[in-house]
């Protein structure tokens, strides 16, 4: 063998070695891939359970219902719509904490919109020590300085902030109409401003257009401060008690769930509505308002399959 043909030869040998070395670490990597895939939890809602649906009956009576409704825990609704959140305190935090258990669920949220965004400080606390998540208010007033308006909020809430940080619960912060927190710049506007990872979105389509194409791109934009969405829609027939309901009214909710998966949101979705008839409650019997909550749920699993 010539000088020459030994170094191609060698050439030729250590190139093909490298090659199928390569080709191994090509194999292991896939294969990583695929196993990753194949432990990577598919994209679902988690549902909250919101205790105004159900009325003046007593705590004791909704806190059954959550499991049966499939959700996978509760909002504890306050003054001025219910009486559940006086409930709690009238039983005690313990007594309320046994009884989760003892229908194995659990608390998600506590809604005391009465209290208003400033006023939150013991109620975190309570949430926190009830192994709930999230604290759910409103905003303030409208404003023409919208931008300027939102940066004095978000200052304004940042000693809560710092108590939401510390207990690990989120203030969830939601749109309304006629409020600071309503149209698209004002979402904008917060995400930029509020930085806290305690500061969060509660995304109400009822106070928006009811535009899905549009509200699943504002969802996008929103993206990781969203804490929270109600499926919750304005309804076509007025004289339908059960027309804000997802899969009752006319809006397909389909792009929205598309935005959610989109952005891989893992907070708490609440199927809601306002038109309470039956001595406050959503239908005339809590069995009645349990099934209508799954059959929404049920129409928001198709959208989410089709998206």
């Amino acid at each position: 063998m010539t000088q020459l043909s030994r170094r191609c030869f060698l050439k030729a040998g250590t190139a093909a070695a490298l090659g199928a070395a390569g080709l191994g670490t090509l194999a292991r990597a896939a294969a990583a891939a695929d196993a990753g895939a194949a432990t990577k939890k598919p994209f679902r809602l988690n549902y909250l359970l919101a205790s105004s649906l159900y009325g003046k009956v007593h705590l004791r009576e909704v806190v059954p219902e959550v499991a049966k409704a499939g959700c996978d825990a509760l909002d504890v609704w306050c003054p001025d719509w219910v009486p559940h959140r006086a409930q709690v305190d009238e039983m005690g935090l313990d007594a309320f904490a046994a009884l989760l258990k003892e229908h194995k669920t659990r608390l998600g949220a506590i809604s005391p919109y009465y209290l208003g965004p400033f006023g939150l400080k013991d109620e975190l606390r309570v949430i926190a020590k009830l192994g709930g998540t999230l604290a759910i208010c409103g905003s303030t007033g409208p404003a023409d300085d919208v931008k300027k308006a939102m940066k004095d909020f978000v200052e304004k809430l940042k000693p809560l902030a710092a108590v939401a940080e510390e207990v690990g619960v989120t203030i969830g912060v939601e749109n309304h109409g006629n409020a600071l927190l309503c149209k698209p710049d004002s979402f904008r506007y917060f995400r930029e401003l509020a930085t806290s990872p305690r500061l969060g979105v509660v995304f109400a389509p009822w106070h928006l257009p009811q535009d899905p194409a549009m509200l699943g791109g504002l969802l996008k934009d929103i993206g990781p401060k969203l804490a929270h969405i109600y499926a919750w829609q304005q309804p076509q027939k007025k004289d339908d008690p059960l027309a804000e309901l997802p899969g009752h009214g006319g809006m397909d909710f389909t792009p929205i769930l598309a935005a959610l998966k989109a952005i891989g949101f893992a907070g708490w979705t609440e199927i809601f509505t306002h038109a309470h008839q039956h001595n406050g409650a959503m239908c005339a019997s809590t069995d009645a308002v349990t099934q209508e909550v799954v059959r929404s749920r049920q129409y928001l699993e198709g959208c989410l399959a089709k998206a």
